[in-house]
């Protein structure tokens, strides 16, 4: 039995093999954020978002790199606040796993509330999970006003998040396929 009096404890611990040999461990536990607060104390989803690298409006979650996995994203948000519920389904509401794509949605329950968020994958505007020559057609399409992007899909387009779609936004996915930079 370990008391959690402390915010941090290490504690040794012999294992004894079938063989006779013996080693001994050492294990670090550190109490989260949520064993530190009071129980009542009421947690607020933006609180527990921004220990974590995305960003938030009041309809989307973007800020996350291309291949990143549900179970990723998950691990993320929970690594601090291990009470908090996550639950990650496609555009159609179906549980989801793998690679997160444009579209997919995240709901997030505290203990004072739930928010759910459309997942954006800058870059990603066709919500396949890949940025790839056809994303970069589908901001070159938008942009001539061929075919009007909307939703999550217009959000996806503005890869330097200044609210605009235009020609640098294109580039952009273009030197993220050509691996000179990183669309997050």
């Amino acid at each position: 039995t370990i008391t959690k009096d402390e915010q941090e404890k290490e504690v040794s611990i012999k294992v004894t093999s079938e063989s006779g040999s013996v080693k001994t461990y050492k294990i670090t536990f550190i109490k989260t954020k949520s064993e530190v607060e009071m129980p009542e104390q009421q947690i607020k989803v933006e609180q527990v978002l921004s220990n974590v690298d995305v960003k938030i409006n009041e309809k989307f979650m973007s800020g996350i790199k291309e291949e990143t996995t549900t179970t990723t994203l998950n691990n993320t948000i929970t690594k601090e606040y291990p009470n908090v519920s996550v639950k990650i389904t496609d555009k159609d509401g179906k549980s989801t796993s793998g690679k997160l794509k444009t579209g997919d949605k995240i709901k997030v329950t505290t203990n004072a509330e739930e928010k759910t968020y459309i997942i954006v994958i800058k870059g990603d505007t066709n919500g396949d999970g890949k940025i790839s020559t056809l994303d970069m057609l589908r901001v070159q399409k938008h942009i001539l006003n061929y075919n009007k992007l909307t939703n999550e899909f217009l959000e996806a387009c503005d890869t330097n998040y200044d609210g605009k779609i235009n020609t640098l936004d294109l580039l952009r996915v273009q030197k993220h396929i050509l691996n000179y930079i990183e669309l997050k």
